[in-house]
């Protein structure tokens, strides 16, 4: 019989056995549908499958956990595979945990957060019967029982970019990132700038970095830098910093004048829908196709054409929402050039 997981904070917690949280309910006890982008080939020879999603956020606000939740809810329904959560973070689990659910049947186990590489690395190599799949980080040295998802963050950063200078009435956009030591913050922020000036090259482009102690949940710290890009003539803000950027996407929002020129451009996923407060602005988000290239992945593997040691997901721009009567034209061209860069290589800078 599938089972299925139920948000954190509605869970029954179970014990296995070395104590580690499983958190389990019927596929039919949950209503709501699970979020898909685009719909995979079926999948065949799924008696007894079983999956898992090992995790360090089980929080459903955090949007990296819940699209990877997303995508192994849908891929467990349309598959009848029972599916188990792992929340790698909590005191229960230690390090002999995974050893009683991988040693009871368990075939693919995807990964995901800053804390889980070594466990990827480990569980990977002890493990050689199970598939693991990490998501959005590259490990150099792989195992034949192992992928990573990765995105192209230029390309990301890039379709951001050709958006804001497509809007910007004051030639200058700005760009409110996180630490700036991070790779992928160098390449989104990068490619923001490489995308804007494919537009126009005498656009100014103004980025700020939070160099604090929390770069990736300070909103105070990010509407503050906002705020400065505002106050110098900027009138479009792309924010790719996790709770800092959502700090500066609300700032934007309530900066005076903003209903009249003022937009904000999200990032990884559609946060129309998690940032409210930043709908008076925010016209889209540059994202990763999270949900489709988990479920991608996991249906090779099944199929028996598992990819080699990285699978390249695909960039988006989301729905522009309540702008897309206005730039109705734009959302068009941007669609198209999304899909020309699924197949083709950024230009050289």
């Amino acid at each position: 019989m599938s089972k299925y997981l139920t948000p954190p904070h509605t869970l029954k917690q179970l014990f296995l056995p070395f104590f580690f949280i499983v958190i389990a309910l019927l596929v039919a006890c949950t209503p709501d549908t699970p979020e898909t982008n685009d719909v995979s080939p079926p999948v065949t020879d799924t008696d007894n499958l079983s999956i898992a999603l090992l995790t360090d956020i089980d929080d459903l606000m955090n949007d990296y956990y819940r699209l990877s939740y997303d995508a192994m809810r849908s891929f467990a329904a349309r598959s009848g595979a029972d599916l188990t959560i792992v929340p790698v973070h909590r005191p229960s689990f230690t390090p002999d945990a995974f050893d009683d659910l991988a040693q009871n049947g368990l075939d693919i186990a995807v990964m995901t957060g800053f804390s889980t590489p070594e466990l990827f690395v480990e569980y990977s190599n002890k493990y050689p019967d199970i598939y693991f799949v990490s998501i959005d980080y590259y490990m150099e040295t792989m195992h034949d029982n192992a992928t990573s998802i990765i995105f192209d963050d230029t390309k990301v950063g890039y379709l951001a970019g050709v958006l804001a200078a497509n809007l910007t009435e004051s030639n200058k956009i700005g760009g409110v990132y996180g630490l700036e030591q991070i790779p992928t913050i160098i390449a989104l922020a990068n490619g923001y700038e490489l995308g804007a000036k494919s537009v126009n090259p005498d656009i100014e482009v103004l980025k700020d970095f939070d160099s604090g102690p929390n770069p990736f949940s300070d909103p105070e710290g990010g509407a503050e830098m906002a705020n400065l890009q505002l106050d110098q003539g900027v009138d479009v803000i792309f924010a790719a910093a996790g709770g800092t950027g959502i700090g500066a996407l609300e700032a934007v929002a309530s900066y005076p004048g903003n209903e009249q020129s003022h937009y904000c451009i999200g990032v990884d996923t559609d946060q129309w829908s998690t940032v409210t407060n930043a709908q008076p602005c925010l016209i889209s988000s540059a994202i990763k196709n999270i949900p489709r290239a988990i479920d991608d992945v996991l249906t090779l593997i099944i199929n028996g054409t598992p990819p080699s040691d990285q699978f390249i997901g695909t960039v988006k721009l989301a729905p522009f929402h309540d702008f897309s009567e206005q730039f109705a034209d734009l959302e068009i061209s941007l669609e198209q050039l999304s899909q020309e860069l699924e197949t083709t290589d950024l230009p050289a800078e």
